[in-house]
């Protein structure tokens, strides 16, 4: 896939296309670590906090039904 680099200010810049955004779940934002490497240049993000939030689920944190019976459902009380 190929983007074009663009003049930003006294920099130069990079659009990171949909496709790639959509694929590792990163937004405006999101850190990243850029590196050079084998003369490539390698963007690197940080993990996302949709990521941290799930890595830490376990069964300890991991909410139940609140509901186990069945003739409860239709008579809630307001």
């Amino acid at each position: 896939m190929q983007t074009q680099i663009q003049k930003w200010g006294n920099s130069l810049g990079v659009r990171i296309p949909r496709y790639i955004v959509d694929k590792l779940h990163i937004r405006k934002g999101v850190v990243v670590n850029m590196e050079i490497m084998n003369e490539h240049i390698v963007i690197i993000p940080e993990i996302s906090e949709l990521d941290l939030l799930v890595n830490n689920i376990t069964e300890i944190n991991c909410h139940s039904e609140i509901l186990k019976d069945d003739k409860l459902i239709g008579k809630e009380v307001w």
